[in-house]
């Protein structure tokens, strides 16, 4: 993921309040029920974004391997 959309993601997120960033994350859709559960919402915004960031990267790099094969 390049650092604009990093940028763009932490700049969202920040202006969430902590208790509306789950249901934000489940209205945009970008990741599994398992994902979601795995977020520890209480946790500060950096690293919140940091694990999406990394999910979204894996589900990217699954989604290649798929096309490719």
């Amino acid at each position: 993921m390049d650092a604009q959309v990093r940028s763009v993601l932490y700049r969202v997120i920040r202006r969430i309040p902590n208790k509306n960033i789950e249901n934000l994350l489940k209205k945009w859709n970008c990741l599994s029920t398992d994902q979601l559960y795995a977020l520890d919402y209480t946790r500060p915004k950096w690293v919140i974004v940091e694990h999406v960031i990394s999910f979204c990267e894996v589900r990217y790099i699954h989604y290649i391997q798929f096309l490719i094969n």
